[in-house]
């Protein structure tokens, strides 16, 4: 299997929520006392995360059938820096 890791775009949009929709049925299938059987992610949601600044949609994509096999949704965030010290006991 030849893999490609690249930013997705709109033609990318129906297989997000193909795998996204796989990933909501396999939720209800172990915890439907948690999860709705109900299609809840449609083009427009995944439009506004690629409209988003400060998110990025990446795809992986199969390069020898062109199929989309996995997608992740990336989200900047600015944190404040801290130091810290950790100490592992082990070294002690």
């Amino acid at each position: 299997m030849n893999l490609s890791i690249r930013d997705a775009n709109e033609e990318d949009i129906q297989d997000i929520i193909h795998l996204r929709r796989q990933l909501d049925d396999y939720h209800v299938k172990l915890r439907p006392d948690v999860f709705i059987n109900e299609n809840l992610y449609d083009e427009k949601d995944v439009k506004q995360y690629f409209q988003a600044k400060k998110s990025k949609v990446i795809v992986v994509e199969d390069l020898m059938t062109k199929e989309i096999i996995g997608y992740s949704v990336l989200n900047a965030e600015n944190v404040e820096k801290k130091s810290i010290l950790i100490i592992d006991p082990s070294f002690m």
